[in-house]
């Protein structure tokens, strides 16, 4: 497998040829996760304790900076939400396979939502300066295309049905997501109670 930012980069450049290239040599699920997922993911994390630690976030009254322990449990959490969506999005995408005539199968599924959520990911340096947040919504939507992409060429999605099948699938993903933070929110919230 190549280096992460190497496939990263060329997924979000070069998406067409490179989902045909997943497709043709997938990578097995450990090294895919391992490998690629965890360390792109944690982009995000690291930028998230940047923010609360270093950077600050803006309030009316000035900037407020949280401790390095507070930093450190919500650049976790923030980890930990983006690694457990993943399985969460690709048992959604298993189950509205049929749906739209596409293959059942969860490992794939697997792959095309890991590579779907790189654009995500490496808007995730972003969050480093809270300004700058919005521009994972721009990747976010991107990465809905790339979605699509990954749906026909690693899960057989027949194209006219792939877009429906993407934008079904995100918003599904979103709200379990939404229903994922809320429960890290809590045990945020209850790090920084004892914390």
């Amino acid at each position: 497998m190549a280096f992460p930012l190497d496939r990263a980069f060329a997924i979000v450049f070069r998406p067409r040829a490179t989902w045909a290239a997943l497709a043709a040599r997938p990578t097995p699920v450990p090294q895919l996760l391992l490998a690629y997922a965890l360390p792109l993911a944690a982009i995000g994390a690291v930028a998230t304790f940047v923010a609360l630690r270093i950077v600050g976030i803006p309030f009316p009254h000035g900037v407020q900076r949280t401790s390095v322990g507070t930093a450190l449990v919500e650049a976790g959490l923030s980890l930990a939400i983006a690694l457990a969506g993943v399985p969460i999005m690709a048992a959604i995408v298993t189950g509205l396979a049929p749906l739209f005539e596409a293959r059942a199968d969860f490992e794939s599924a697997l792959r095309v939502t890991v590579y779907s959520l790189t654009p995500t990911w490496l808007a995730g340096i972003f969050l480093a300066y809270p300004r700058l947040g919005s521009i994972q919504l721009v990747a976010s939507l991107y990465g809905i295309w790339e979605l699509c992409l990954g749906l026909t060429c690693l899960q057989g999605a027949p194209p006219r049905r792939a877009p429906m099948y993407a934008v079904v699938a995100a918003v599904a993903s979103l709200l379990a997501g939404f229903g994922l933070g809320i429960l890290f929110g809590l045990l945020s919230a209850s790090a920084r109670a004892y914390g």
